[in-house]
């Protein structure tokens, strides 16, 4: 590859400090012992309550996947107000 001079005297210093600061990140760590530590035995004997499940609205505009939980009114607006701007920044593109 064939970097720009500038991007090369940006990019080869941050490349050596990352590099550095993993090293030196790496050697803070303790040393593992060598046993391993058996942790008590967590049984649960209930269910949880669950909330309700969520109505969700599901749609895909163009090459955009959309999820929603607010009511068909507030989704349709925003689908439409999403359309004229995909609009506007075609013909502005």
């Amino acid at each position: 590859m064939n970097f720009p001079l500038r991007l090369r005297r940006i990019a080869v210093p941050l490349l050596l400090t990352c590099a550095g600061l993993v090293t030196a990140h790496a050697e803070d760590k303790p040393a593992p012992t060598g046993d391993t530590v058996k942790l008590p035995t967590f049984t649960v004997t209930d269910s949880p309550d669950l909330p309700p499940p969520e109505s969700w609205r599901y749609t895909r505009v163009g090459s955009f996947e959309v999820l929603s939980n607010a009511s068909d009114r507030a989704t349709r607006d925003l689908l439409a107000d999403f359309a004229k701007f995909t609009q506007a920044m075609t013909l502005v593109w």
